[in-house]
């Protein structure tokens, strides 16, 4: 005797509609109420008022959640570490903005990066910076050339100046222009880590064995300091040590007919850095037979040691700082 397909049996004696046909309807009205298992201890009214709903460890994806929908209130109170935040995604030279990530903190504005703060190093402001006050930390000379009172010159060198003006000329080799500070204000290489900045322009761009910076003085017993060499077209980086003996870094050739920023920093038993317009032209580490040490009485010179032309200096400010 061969039994009966389940599935093709009717539903009742009084309902001709087969079994099979009755389960898919009464699925798909259950699928299309919207209310099925809302019901006080059902399951979707007992998942909606759970306090930790859980899920598959890293199911819930971005895209899961709308657009400014992470609030303050949803962070803790915790550290953010390593991330980019950023006011435009492209925060840089062609797009304006504010960017902080593992490098530090910038802002920029047309083209120039106005604020830079780096994890190391020292931070950059290029604006208007307003503050309730400024208190220096190291000892810091600013000079405009408005007197030259406190100043020598030897021999053929012609001194002009005013205010915000400097002009050296001479064509004589061995002439020298240096300041000497009050008393014992001096100049110490070995943990007074000094630095200058003086803005430049040399109208004769042909000239031999000149040296501006620290120290120095060579035609007149002194020797010792570090700063700028500028030699038969080129521009070099020096340290000269109590011997009178020189180390230099060649840094080519630039227009000196124009006025630029030269800036020299020596961290006392690590380096010396030089700049050119704010941009690190060279480094060389320390060397204790090639460095200066000690201290000096000479805060500043230039000097004509020799010459090949008449040139001219001129120079519109000069800054000198170190540690107190």
């Amino acid at each position: 005797m061969s039994l009966p397909v389940w599935g093709n049996l009717a539903k009742s004696q009084t309902d001709a509609g087969k079994i099979e046909e009755a389960i898919v309807r009464l699925i798909t009205e259950h699928n299309e109420d919207e209310t099925a298992h809302l019901g006080v201890g059902q399951s979707l009214q007992s998942h909606k008022a759970a306090e930790i709903i859980d899920h598959l460890a890293e199911s819930i994806v971005e895209d899961k959640i709308a657009d400014g929908e992470v609030s303050s209130r949803c962070i803790t109170e915790d550290q953010i570490i390593g991330k980019d935040f950023r006011t435009a995604e492209d925060v840089g030279e062609e797009v304006d903005g504010v960017k902080l990530d593992s490098s530090g903190l910038q802002g920029w504005e047309s083209g120039i990066k106005k604020v830079d703060i780096p994890v190391s190093g020292n931070p950059i402001f290029r604006g208007n910076i307003f503050a309730q006050g400024f208190y220096l930390i190291r000892n810091f000379l600013y000079i405009c050339w408005e007197t030259i009172s406190n100043w020598n010159k030897t021999g053929s060198l012609t001194v002009t100046s005013y205010l915000n003006y400097l002009r050296l000329t001479t064509s004589s080799s061995y002439q020298v222009f240096f300041v000497n500070p009050y008393s014992n204000n001096i100049l110490d290489f070995d943990s007074g880590n000094p630095e200058f900045q003086i803005c430049l322009k040399i109208t004769n761009s042909y000239y031999n064995d000149i040296y501006i910076g620290p120290g120095h003085v060579l035609p007149y017993g002194y020797s010792k300091g570090f700063g700028f060499q500028f030699y038969s077209n080129h521009i070099l980086g020096y340290v000269c040590n109590a011997s009178g003996d020189h180390t230099f870094v060649d840094f080519g050739v630039i227009s000196s007919d124009d006025y630029h920023v030269y800036s020299a920093k020596l961290i006392s038993g690590v380096k010396v850095e030089w700049y050119i317009d704010n941009i690190l032209v060279g480094s060389l580490d320390y060397d204790v037979d090639d460095f200066p040490s000690g201290t000096t009485t000479i805060l500043f010179s230039f000097d004509f040691n020799e010459l090949y032309s008449t040139p001219v200096y001129e120079s519109k400010w000069l800054s000198i700082n170190s540690d107190l």
